[in-house]
């Protein structure tokens, strides 16, 4: 109620204010298509732009369109990839008013899933994508299909939560930590007194701009620590290359041949007998532990001098198992995580055989890779203000910024 509220006195106060100083405010749509490794979903945003100071004003009741599988699994046919985001862009039209089609700027980025594949064949199907793009209808600019890179969806994701959270220009902004399918990100701002002491924050620090100013941040990708990808590095674990029935001791031993796709592969999985009723808790731990620590080469040491959001991957699996309301999410520290892993890790789930194993890498990733302490208390949530928290956002403020000066 508060933002309507406030958004209603900006309105008001615009419409007066047109009059006397040239003020307008304008309703602007922006669509962003998040290119993943397991989908391509399209946010439609509204905002409300004001001028001369360019300042948006978010409106609540964006949409959410979801095609599968993912952009990267037309590696081999990206034609066909081309056919399904025109398939996408169909379904987003019904949310645009025709009148507005040629003023929304259409954004596809392609993220974890895109950037793993050899970048002749991403290129091919992003030259479809465009073709779609050219006779779509809606405001095309500059660079609108491109790969996303790991650091600037880390630095979007920071920026939409802070956004949502009013926090930015604050000395209260939170650290973001995502997960999606491919990637894992991290991103904070750090303190002038730390920059010095930890020289090798330098290679990953980037100046941000934010409305009326500009900020330095810490960011960085994980391209081997998404959800997906390490799922694919624990099954295969200690395997010949070209084997694809496989046996974890990540999962439960009483299942047999559950499917798991990866990229255009296929496997079975079983859970590994080990003379127990139960998973062998310690044994699956030891190689998460080897799988997520080899390809950590940058710690981000000093992410808990914030408050810390964890969201996308990280907060589906706690909501799985029923720790968080889908709406409210929730505050947790990582011996909370690690107490609920182990329960998860002793009892079977027919309907999701690889959550013991998904628990347990979030526990390794925050604890042993991120170097989070055990009381170290994390916000998992997916939603602010009834906004989804999405790098989508962040994009959607940048593109519409830019457009707008160049009109000015």
């Amino acid at each position: 109620m508060k933002f309507f509220f406030l958004l209603f006195v900006t309105l008001v106060i615009g419409s007066y204010m047109q009059h006397c100083a040239g003020i307008s405010i304008g309703l602007q749509y922006a669509v962003v298509i998040d290119a993943g490794s397991t989908s391509s979903k399209a946010v439609t945003y509204k905002f409300y732009m004001i001028y001369p100071s360019r300042r948006l004003v978010i409106n609540n009741g964006e949409s959410y369109k979801k095609v599968q599988p993912g952009l990267s699994s037309f590696c081999k046919n990206p034609t066909e990839g081309g056919k399904q985001i025109q398939k996408l862009l169909e379904l987003v039209k019904k949310n645009i008013p025709a009148e507005n089609l040629s003023t929304t700027p259409l954004i596809l980025r392609g993220t974890g899933g895109m950037r793993n594949l050899p970048s002749d064949q991403a290129e091919t199907i992003l030259e479809e994508v465009r073709k779609i793009f050219s006779r779509s209808g809606f405001y095309i600019g500059e660079n609108a299909a491109e790969i996303l890179s790991g650091v600037d969806e880390g630095i979007f994701s920071w920026f939409t939560i802070n956004f949502l959270l009013n926090r930015l220009g604050s000395k209260k902004t939170v650290a973001a930590l995502d997960m999606g399918g491919a990637s894992a990100q991290v991103t904070f701002t750090v303190k002038d007194k730390l920059k010095s002491q930890l020289p090798i924050l330098s290679d990953h620090m980037y100046t941000v701009s934010i409305p009326n100013d500009k900020i330095d941040v810490f960011s960085t990708c994980y391209s081997d620590l998404g959800a997906e990808t390490l799922r694919y590095a624990v099954f295969k674990y200690g395997a010949p290359n070209e084997a694809t029935n496989l046996n974890s001791v990540c999962v439960h031993p009483s299942v047999r041949s559950t499917p798991f796709n990866y990229h255009t592969k296929s496997f079975t999985i079983n859970g590994k007998s080990n003379g127990k009723s139960t998973i062998d808790f310690d044994a699956c731990m030891d190689v998460v532990k080897k799988v997520t620590l080899n390809s950590i080469r940058t710690k981000p040491h000093t992410e808990n001098q914030h408050e810390i959001f964890a969201f996308s991957g990280f907060f589906y699996r706690l909501w799985n198992i029923g720790l968080i309301d889908i709406e409210k999410g929730g505050e947790f520290t990582l011996n909370d995580i690690l107490l609920n892993t182990k329960k998860a890790c002793s009892t079977v789930d027919a309907k999701n055989s690889f959550l013991c194993l998904d628990l347990t890498y979030i526990y390794v990733l925050l604890h042993d890779g991120y170097g989070l302490d055990l009381d170290t208390k994390i916000q998992f949530h997916q939603n602010i203000n009834g906004h989804v928290i999405s790098w989508t956002l962040g994009c959607a403020y940048d593109q519409l910024i830019d457009i707008s000066r160049i009109k000015m």
